[in-house]
């Protein structure tokens, strides 16, 4: 730290050696959090300094991209329908089967057989269509990136 402390004193551009005395002196950190809040607030556009992006700073990002992206999901309703629309469901973002319209044509007690195959096809592709939606806003989220445990 020192050294850094030296350079800036050489350097003089702007005050930037006296602000980070002042820093120091009122106790906060003279590491990287000050050089990046000196190089950003003190010398906008005159000294420009590519600094790794702030660990903490990219972690709150993404965490609020998640969330954001977990809210979209719990939000998502999608239909789905079989028998040329004689039996639909709809389920939500966590798979949960919200709801199930049978048309009261495709009911018939000598077959059924039939509709306990049509709700199995609306509820199969509905959840297909649950999954492609979740991909593609996961998608959204990882750019491409292929997270063990999100896809």
């Amino acid at each position: 730290m020192h050294d850094v402390m030296v350079e800036l004193k050489q350097l003089r551009l702007h005050g930037m050696a006296a602000a980070w005395a002042d820093l120091v002196e009122q106790g906060r950190s003279a590491g990287l959090d000050s050089a990046r809040w000196l190089i950003e607030h003190e010398l906008p556009g005159v000294y420009r300094v590519h600094l790794p992006p702030d660990p903490q700073k990219l972690m709150k990002q993404v965490q609020q991209m998640q969330a954001k992206v977990q809210a979209e999901i719990a939000a998502l309703e999608i239909e789905a329908s079989s028998g040329g629309g004689m039996v639909k469901v709809v389920l939500d973002g966590e798979k949960r089967l919200r709801s199930i319209k049978i048309d009261p044509e495709v009911v018939d007690k000598n077959d059924v057989g039939m509709l306990e195959d049509l709700v199995l096809a609306a509820i199969t592709e509905a959840h297909t269509k649950v999954e492609e939606a979740i991909k593609e806003k996961i998608g959204g989220l990882t750019a491409g990136m292929k997270i063990p445990g999100l896809m």
